[in-house]
């Protein structure tokens, strides 16, 4: 079980610096981004922005998960229902902005660090569903528990 978690560590890590590489960018480069631009760019700049605090919350929320899951404090039949189903997809997968010469060069590299961390985090869950352990065994375990 501590292997697991520490496991976790490392997207925990990466998540929480890519956080403070995104807040930096919000708070100080963006602005000078969009000093000179059109009201369409703004908006466009602020969208691909709110796409990376999507991403990124999405994983933290996927990473804690596993860590409840992994300590015992949600059970893993538990973490399967719609309620903890946390990573949405689609506009998170999204990677047309990356490649927009239009859009500041760091928010473009911001976009596709927080991409592809959702994606490695997408497959892991993948994975993790894969090799779950089906509703029958799950009964047995049960059964056997209670025993």
């Amino acid at each position: 079980m501590r292997d697991s978690i520490t496991f976790l560590n490392q997207p925990f890590e990466e998540v929480q610096n890519l956080l403070k590489s995104s807040r930096d960018y919000i708070k100080w480069q963006a602005p000078l981004d969009i000093q000179e631009t059109d009201p369409t760019k703004t908006a466009q700049i602020t969208h691909e922005a709110l796409r990376i605090v999507m991403r990124l919350s999405q994983i933290t929320a996927w990473l804690t998960l596993q860590k409840a899951i992994q300590q015992r404090d949600l059970s893993f039949e538990e973490s399967l229902s719609k309620q903890y189903h946390v990573l949405r997809g689609k506009a998170c997968l999204d990677r047309g902005s990356e490649l927009d010469p239009d859009l500041p060069p760091r928010l473009r590299d911001l976009l596709r660090t927080s991409r592809l961390l959702y994606e490695r985090i997408l497959r892991l869950n993948e994975l993790s569903h894969r090799h779950a352990p089906s509703a029958r065994t799950i009964k047995k375990e049960k059964t056997i528990r209670a025993v």
